[in-house]
């Protein structure tokens, strides 16, 4: 971390992971799903990444609320087989993540949107602090 003299700080480095566990209809599917209807298909039932950010965080003194701007790059600890021009080739899925936050007491607000291999997602949402 990096602190600035207005109370503010640049966190220069962070790692995240995540794990997903399929469950029901949609695993089944994708399970009995050929290689010639897809141009990827991931028969595993998790999912795993690890990622890599730097977050900015301007500390407002009147009010002590926070506003940031987080940059993440993520990439998944398992290879996909390619079905399309490249067929035999693999795949490590990846995408980037850019997330705004607003900080007030102990509830924060976010939005973010993601940008990766084979999909572009957007969310919002709020985390209380207990």
């Amino acid at each position: 971390m990096i602190p600035f003299a207005s109370g503010s700080e640049w966190r220069v480095f962070g790692v995240e992971t995540n794990i997903q566990k399929e469950f029901g209809d949609y695993e089944s599917l994708r399970q009995k799903m050929t290689d010639s209807i897809a141009n990827i298909v991931d028969r595993d039932s998790y999912f795993h990444t690890v990622g890599f950010t730097t977050n900015v965080i301007k500390k407002f003194r009147k009010s002590g609320n926070t506003f940031g701007y987080k940059f993440g790059f993520h990439l998944s600890t398992n290879r996909i087989r390619r079905y399309d021009a490249y067929y035999g080739t693999y795949l490590l899925p990846m995408y980037i993540s850019n997330t705004l936050h607003l900080t007030r007491q102990r509830v924060t607000g976010f939005a973010q949107i993601n940008a990766g291999s084979y999909a572009v997602s957007f969310q919002t949402g709020i985390n209380v602090r207990l």
